[in-house]
């Protein structure tokens, strides 16, 4: 069976009437939420047509109860089609597939934002938060809490590779393990003085950012697949550790155009020291899960493949970046 009829095969279980659809395989932008990925084009509405892993479920699950809640808000959001059995997805060859409505915009790389966008960004991650922010209806939804504290784990899963971490950045591993019990301290404090929680989206990087190209507003997020019950300041400091880590020329001044625009929406409640402590410290968490996975490729592999040479840069180009970011916000 040719893909093509495979998809017509898959989008006749939904209940949705579609005729003359045109169906637009954009499998090389499917991302870490989809094994597959396309867009249905017909003559009156467009959807999204995703396929997914078993493993993938609890993300979609959480998708589709966010989503929902979202657009009862009077939010323009993507939402699942039942099929015509009343669930929300058809597996075929252990792959779950959704249907979407569509939302129009574009994801574009940040290096394309203009401060105008940025500014709509802010509002817009606000505006998210404050739909459910400190209400009690969304532990409703069954969505996991977090607390984005560095756990034991986390830490002895970074001392376990000190040994072959060493020949690449000595003792850092060690130093950073120390760094991470102290901040984690910390962090527990500045959540003192800042208790706010929310469904909170947990990856706002610029492939989940829709905008409209005649404006470059921001206007939706998309893929709450990773969403859960958190802080808002992880969502509010997110995009600024992205503008770090693709726009660096320009991160100074979009860093500071989407702080004053959160800042001007919403009660921080927590110092410029605590709010650069908290930015590093997040952004601490995702560069270690990198370093500690190449350090697993080194450990497991050598260079048995030919690539040491790239997994060690990849652990030093990480941590590079990490120490700069601690010294730009003087957190060390």
């Amino acid at each position: 069976m040719s893909m093509t009829a495979q998809v017509e095969n898959i989008l006749s279980n939904f209940d949705v009437s579609l005729s003359n659809y045109e169906i637009v395989n954009i499998e090389e932008k499917k991302g870490w939420s989809s094994k597959f990925l396309f867009l249905i084009v017909e003559k009156t509405a467009q959807f999204v047509l995703k396929g997914k892993s078993k493993d993938q479920l609890g993300g979609y699950l959480a998708d589709i109860a966010i989503s929902t809640y979202l657009k009862e808000k009077g939010f323009e959001v993507r939402t699942s089609i039942q099929t015509h059995d009343g669930k929300y997805h058809y597996i075929e060859d252990d792959i779950y597939w959704e249907l979407k409505t569509y939302v129009a915009g574009s994801v574009e790389e940040f290096v394309n934002y203009t401060e105008d966008s940025v500014k709509t960004l802010a509002k817009l991650n606000i505006s998210y938060i404050n739909a459910s922010l400190n209400s009690k209806d969304i532990h409703s939804l069954q969505l996991e809490t977090k607390d984005f504290l560095a756990n034991e784990d986390m830490i002895q899963t970074i001392l376990k590779y000190k040994d072959t971490l060493k020949s690449v950045i000595g003792n850092e591993s060690e130093t950073f393990a120390d760094w991470l019990h102290f901040a984690r301290d910390e962090i527990q404090h500045i959540l003192t003085k800042n208790t706010d929680i929310s469904i909170i989206h947990n990856d706002l990087n610029n492939k989940n950012i829709l905008l409209d190209l005649t404006t470059m507003h921001v206007i939706s997020f998309i893929d709450w697949d990773h969403g859960c019950i958190s802080t808002p300041l992880k969502d509010i400091l997110e995009p600024v550790n992205m503008f770090y880590d693709f726009v660096l020329p320009s991160y100074n001044t979009l860093r500071s155009t989407y702080l004053h625009e959160i800042k001007h929406n919403y009660d921080l409640r927590i110092s410029e020291s605590e709010l650069n402590l908290l930015q590093v410290y997040f952004y601490a968490l995702n560069k270690w899960k990198y370093i500690t996975f190449f350090a697993k490729l080194i450990t497991d592999l050598g260079n048995s493949t030919n690539e040491l040479p790239i997994f060690e840069e990849q652990v030093r180009s990480q941590l590079s970046k990490l120490k700069d970011l601690g010294k730009r916000c003087n957190v060390f």
